[in-house]
């Protein structure tokens, strides 16, 4: 019936949630979630008590499949008038080192204090980084932490003989790291894995992106040998 509603909290971590009937029968809706909100495929729901309409703990729904928007994982102020676009890809040994010895400069000076903010783009180089991608914008209001830890410790993971090997090192990394992410459904995402695509097709359309890392500011390619004297000499004279 769809013009029932049940309050509802998910059992995981108490996310309070309203559930409506959906138009097929045995199908339930949950609507009007943030982006960001911290729900996922398997998550179990059951009655909050809210109103006490229902009592607590009543089990409604498992959550079988979720329907939200991929947002661009991105730092700094919505507003700034620098605009970086990075666009890497995570099995990329540059890539790790731009997050090691750039960014965390240009966060800093830069984007901490709203004059920059950037835009973390995908451009894949092989099959292990595809997976990542998609891993990265898999947990929506987790993906920045994911994407940089990804960076950090990409030795641990990128690591083996066969793409079987690297995906499998990147399951038990997740874990290891705490993210708890449904894997399998993620990378078989097809609204992430276009999203991820679109990105590159886009990077090689828009700014003829044929490596990474490759930095874009405000619309134009950054030329430049990649490091932060260099780029901290461009973004002072846009300031």
């Amino acid at each position: 019936d769809t013009k029932i509603t049940i309050p509802t909290q998910v059992v995981r971590n108490g996310l309070r949630a309203v559930v409506s009937g959906g138009a097929i029968i045995g199908n339930l809706s949950v609507n009007f979630l943030p982006s960001n909100a911290d729900i996922q495929v398997d998550d179990v729901l059951i009655t909050s008590g809210l109103g006490k309409l229902y009592p607590y703990g009543l089990p409604v729904a498992r959550i079988t499949n979720i329907n939200a928007e991929v947002t661009r994982i991105t730092s700094g102020n919505e507003n700034a008038k620098i605009t970086i676009i990075a666009y890497e890809s995570l099995t990329c040994s540059h890539c790790a080192n731009f997050h090691k010895d750039v960014y965390p400069k240009l966060k800093k000076d830069y984007i901490d204090t709203g004059l920059v903010k950037i835009e973390f783009r995908h451009f894949p180089l092989d099959v292990a980084a595809f997976n990542a991608a998609k891993i990265s914008q898999c947990h929506q209001n987790k993906s920045l932490t994911i994407l940089e830890s990804l960076y950090s410790n990409q030795q641990v993971w990128v690591k083996g003989n066969t793409v079987e090997e690297v995906n499998n090192n990147l399951k038990e990394f997740l874990i290891n790291e705490g993210f708890n992410i449904n894997y399998e459904n993620c990378i078989n995402n097809k609204e992430i894995e276009d999203f991820v695509l679109n990105d590159r097709i886009e990077g090689t359309k828009n700014f003829k992106v044929n490596a990474t890392p490759t930095i874009i500011i405000n619309n134009e390619k950054f030329e430049k040998t990649l490091n932060y004297k260099n780029l901290k000499k461009t973004l002072e004279k846009l300031i």
